[in-house]
């Protein structure tokens, strides 16, 4: 069965993740990268900083008799773990720069590989320093794209 537009668009998100390395230019080397919720405590403390596409809301509105558009808000999980459990700024500050780099990694495509009209990034709300030793993020990204009734 071929691939849904939507599940496309949310792949070439995740896959956006691994541009973000020290070697290219970055921050960070992103070293959890997914699809799907998962617990902070789930993962490795030698894979952080993580990213997670943790869900996807749409919004569509037929177009034509056979066509649609949708509106769809991705949330993003982001996450880094404090090399240093007693100093929680320095957890907050690697935040800041995950944020940064996630930023930068979105917009080298903003047409997901051609399969959406833009991407825009919306809401950004950070945790309030509750979970040290780390620090989380979650973004809403806003994702535009048209598909067919038939190949959706």
């Amino acid at each position: 069965m071929a691939t849904s537009k939507r599940q496309l668009i949310l792949e070439n998100i995740k896959a956006a993740f691994a541009l973000i390395t020290v070697a290219g230019g970055y921050n960070f080397t992103v070293g959890y990268k997914g699809i799907g919720a998962k617990h902070i405590t789930e993962i490795p403390a030698d894979m952080f900083p993580a990213l997670i596409v943790a869900g996807a809301d749409e919004d569509r509105n037929n177009v034509t008799n056979s066509g649609f558009k949708s509106v769809m808000d991705v949330s993003i999980f982001g996450c880094v773990r404090s090399s240093d459990v007693k100093s929680p700024e320095i957890a907050e500050s690697d935040l800041s720069k995950l944020i940064s780099d996630l930023t930068k990694a979105l917009y080298v495509d903003h047409t997901r590989g051609g399969n959406c009209t833009y991407t825009e990034i919306g809401v950004i709300q950070a945790d309030k320093g509750y979970a040290q030793p780390y620090a989380a993020f979650e973004m809403t990204v806003q994702v535009e794209y048209r598909g067919e009734f038939t190949a959706p």
